[in-house]
């Protein structure tokens, strides 16, 4: 990190404060946290069609959450497996597969023999029209 001038604030296109440096002059980085949360505030906030207001923002935040997640490591990885582990079970295994072709083979014979088969016959004569 390099320094800057104690005034170089960070401000966005309103001229909100976004982020300020600190007594040495020193920008910080942001935290896993605050970049969730800035992600949250970006997504949310929207005009009245329903589009994001400011994509580009949303895109960089999600870049840098990204990167921190690759440097440090995801801290929802836990919670993001036990929810798709609970969504979506366990991984079948060949057995199980194997197991539920079987069935469905079983039962489309079944249905096959139950089923009458009708034919029809299409040899109705029709004299032809003259005129």
């Amino acid at each position: 990190m390099s320094k800057i001038n104690k005034y170089a604030n960070l401000y966005d296109v309103n001229g909100n404060l976004i982020r300020k440096v600190n007594d040495s002059g020193v920008l910080e980085d942001y935290s896993i946290e605050e970049l969730e949360m800035l992600i949250d505030q970006l997504a949310a906030d929207k005009d009245e069609y329903g589009q994001i207001k400011n994509p580009k923002a949303l895109n960089y935040a999600n870049g840098l959450l990204l990167e921190l997640y690759y440097k440090h490591g995801n801290p929802h990885h836990d919670e993001i497996m036990a929810k798709l582990k609970e969504k979506y079970g366990e991984k079948s295994t060949g057995e199980l597969v194997k197991a539920a072709l079987s069935d469905l083979a079983e039962t489309s014979e079944n249905v096959e023999s139950n089923t009458k088969r009708t034919e029809t016959v299409m040899d109705e004569y029709v004299e032809p029209i003259t005129e």
